[in-house]
This record gives C-alpha cells, structure tokens and sequence, in this order.
C-alpha cells in the first residue's frame, strides 16, 4: 500500500513537472519541427484580414506539398467564391491557374491574384506561420527580451482541441525608416526582414508587390505584429489559430485552421485542372 501511494504521488509529480516545463520556446521549436517534417497539409481556413481599412472574411480549402510546391485553393466564402486556384510549377511553369467565370494564368505575385489577400499564394500552408513565429523567438531571444516579450499564458480549447495560448508583446515595437539595401519587390524585403508586406504596403501608402529601388527609403515596424496570439494544438503542435494586431493595437489580420490533415495521401490529379471535382 505504501509502494502504491509512493508511485502516486511520484506519477503525480511527474505530470505537474512536466506541465510546468512546458516554455513559449520549447513549444515553438517543437512547432517549428512538426511543420518542417511534414511533406504537406491539407485544411479549412478562414481568413479576417483588414483590406483598405476594413475588415473581410473569406474561406478557403486548401491542400499543400511543400516540397513539390504544389497548392490547390477553392475560395468557399467571402468575395471571391467560387474561385480556384491552381499551382503546379512542374505543368504551369511560374504562373498559377485560375478559375473563376473564365481560366486564366497570372503570376501569383500579381496585384490581380493577390487582390483581397494580405499573403502570397505560394505562402499557403503552415511553413510560413511557424518560420514567422520562430524567428520572431530567435530575435527576442538574441535582443534579451525573449521572458518579456514571450508568455505562455496557459491552455485554451479551439475547434474541440486543447492547444497551448502563447501571447507576444513585444516591448520594444516602434516604426522606424529603414534605406531598402538593393532593387527588390515590396514582397521579397518583407520576407526577407520577417515582415507583414500587406502591414508595410499599409503604412507607406504603396500597393502590394510593388518594385523598390537601391536607395528608397520607407517605413518599417521592428515585428511582425505589436502583438500577437497563437494557438498550438497540444497534439499536433499547429497553429491553428493566429491573430495580430498593428501599431495602434487595432485587429489585422486573424486565421483560423480546421479540418487539418498532417502529411495526406495527396492523389496523383490533387493537384491537376483534370480533377473531376474541380471546375476547371
């Protein structure tokens, strides 16, 4: 009777240290990790994003191979309805294929493709989310900030999954001007400095993919967001519910993951106009 209440009460501290271990920077390289291994995703998203200084809200279904590059997107909800898009550079080259009313191919980083959208089709999927997240930890980390900027804040349930609440104030966020190094597109710096190019685009009052020249000099916010939520689901370590806000604190952008399948058995035509299921 003793040596089973000694393995109680030694399971039980093992569970309660175990809970407490748990840091912002072990979840999200175990994130980090989880996304990088998998070969792909497929998944619901539904997307608010301010555009032109309101908030709108769409859907989409979404199926990704990371490797292959290869993306199917069907808008379900919102402005845009209806459409397909399609992106296989092995068959389409650099354009993606599009279906809404007629079929047309546009370069995904054109302004009609990405008309509605604060990210590039070819960032579809979670790689993108979590290399955001993860550099914004190593930044903090190396400017000494990473306890003070980084909470996790405990556990929340979303779409009947437990997942972790990881809450980022970054004490330091400020707008400064910054001289653009060499000739590049608005899309291209913002990736490059972990940055929103919708949030960028927003500030300096330009359009989104716009062309910058060696010299130019424009405004940029020091991370991603002035603050931001995550939610990692405890199982499949996703985050499958992110929202930022501005500089003035004002909502930006928030999405929501559902139905997620981890590294599916995509079909040999997923990713073909032939599909039967698609419209093209």
């Amino acid at each position: 009777m003793k040596q089973y209440q000694f393995l109680t009460i030694l399971f039980s501290f093992s569970v309660l240290f175990s809970a407490h271990g748990q840091s912002p920077e072990s979840i999200i390289e175990e994130m980090y990790d989880r996304v990088m291994d998998a070969s792909g995703h497929s998944f619901t998203l539904v997307m608010n994003e301010r555009i032109d200084g309101d908030m709108e809200q769409s859907t989409m279904e979404c199926k990704v191979h990371y490797s292959s590059e290869r993306i199917y997107t069907k808008m379900t909800g919102g402005d845009n309805k209806g459409a397909e898009i399609l992106y296989n550079p092995d068959v389409y080259g650099s354009k993606a294929l599009i279906k809404k009313g007629i079929k047309i191919k546009l370069d995904p980083t054109s302004s009609m493709i990405r008309k509605g959208m604060h990210n590039l089709l070819t960032d579809a999927g979670f790689r993108t989310p979590a290399v955001l997240l993860y550099e914004s930890m190593v930044m903090a980390k190396e400017q000494g900030i990473l306890k003070e900027a980084f909470e996790l804040s405990g556990s929340v349930t979303f779409d009947g999954r437990s997942c972790y609440k990881i809450e980022i104030h970054d004490p330091n966020f400020k707008i400064t001007n910054y001289t653009v190094p060499k000739s590049q597109s608005l899309s291209k710096l913002a990736k490059s400095l972990h940055l929103s190019e919708y949030m960028l685009a927003e500030i300096n009052g330009l359009r989104v993919g716009k062309s910058l020249s060696a010299g130019d000099v424009i405004k940029v916010t020091s991370a991603y967001g002035k603050t931001s939520i995550f939610y990692i689901d405890k199982s499949t370590y996703l985050p499958v519910y992110q929202r930022i806000t501005d500089h003035k604190g004002n909502l930006f952008e928030e999405y929501k993951f559902t139905n997620i399948v981890v590294d599916p058995s995509f079909l040999s035509n997923d990713f073909s106009e032939d599909n039967p299921k698609y419209s093209f």
